[in-house]
This record gives structure tokens, C-alpha cells and sequence, in this order.
């Protein structure tokens, strides 16, 4: 594969599992971004960066990450799902990968946003956002995949599976 593959997912730790899996069986590199990113802070925690730059500095930042991570190549992409709100990065990903959203029904995914343990209400804010944001950005995901694979109640391997079949369907339509 030539192309990057970009995953959009509400739980980073699932979209990591199926990241691995499909690097692994593409013989392919991961990258997640949120990891990236806070590599370039360190020794701050993600409550500590929010709490000085602010959602705005964070997304401004992710930005910057998506752009460099573009310049790769045969890489997967794991973006924040909060990412898609930004035209220039769905323009940008779609320039330089195929775009998989990870899919979980909105009921499901404000449930797991509510109820995940945060280090602060900065992190709180950042995360788990209201029903309507929620519902929102699932559409937007929608609108700006290129694949669209079920997860909820699936496991990683059967998501990357069902991801690698998509992607060569996705291959042979092009």
C-alpha cells in the first residue's frame, strides 16, 4: 500500500489494538498522534497542556501533527475524533490517505466519553462532550470516511479484519 491509512475513532486504545493489527498485516508503520503530541510536551501531562494552552492551543497543535504525519508514507494515521471538525485537516488526510472511521453507535460512544476516568475537568471538557457534539461529529466522520467499519461490541481483530477487506474493495473501485 502507497497511500497512508488515516483512523478516526472515539476510543484512542481501541483505534490503537487495530492499528497494530493492520500495520502488522500490511507490513506497514502506526503513528499515533495524540502520543506524538504529547511526546513534544513532555514532562507535561495532557491536563497540564490543556490547562496552558487550552483547547484552541491543543487543536493547533494537532493540526501541525496531522500536517507532518501527511509527509510519511505507507503509514497508519491515528487521529483524536475531534480532529474531523477542521476542514484543512479532513482536506489534508484525504489528500494523503485513505480515511477509516472506526463506527460505535452515539449512545455508545457518549456513554464510554462519560464514564472514562480523567486526570482534571480540563480533560473532562476536552473529551466528553455533550450529546449534540457527539452526534455531530459522527456525522462528520460519516460525511468525510472513505471506509467505514462497524466496532461496537467487536473485537480489534475482527475490526481489522473487516478493515483490511473494506480497504481491498476500496482498492479495486478506485
Amino acid at each position: 500500500m502507497q497511500k497512508n491509512i488515516s483512523i478516526i475513532c472515539n476510543s484512542r486504545d481501541f483505534a490503537k489494538q487495530v492499528a497494530a493489527i493492520l500495520a502488522e498485516r500490511l507490513e506497514m508503520q502506526y503513528l499515533d498522534l495524540f502520543d506524538m503530541m504529547l511526546f513534544d510536551d513532555k514532562p507535561y501531562t495532557f491536563s497540564q497542556i490543556l490547562e496552558l494552552r487550552g483547547e484552541a492551543g491543543v487543536r493547533a497543535h494537532e493540526k501541525s501533527a496531522i500536517k507532518y504525519a501527511c509527509d510519511f508514507s505507507n503509514t497508519i494515521i491515528i487521529c483524536e475524533v475531534g480532529a474531523i471538525e477542521d476542514e484543512e485537516n479532513i482536506k489534508r488526510l484525504h489528500q494523503n490517505s485513505i480515511i477509516i472511521y472506526l463506527h460505535c453507535t452515539p449512545k455508545r460512544v457518549y456513554d464510554y466519553l462519560q464514564n472514562q476516568p480523567y486526570e482534571s475537568d480540563a480533560e473532562r471538557d476536552f473529551f466528553a462532550k455533550s450529546k449534540k457534539v457527539v452526534d455531530m461529529r459522527i456525522s462528520l466522520c460519516k460525511q468525510n470516511c472513505d471506509i467505514m467499519v462497524g466496532c461496537s461490541p467487536k473485537s480489534p481483530i475482527v475490526v481489522a479484519s473487516t478493515a483490511i477487506r473494506y480497504l481491498k474493495e476500496y482498492a479495486e473501485n478506485l
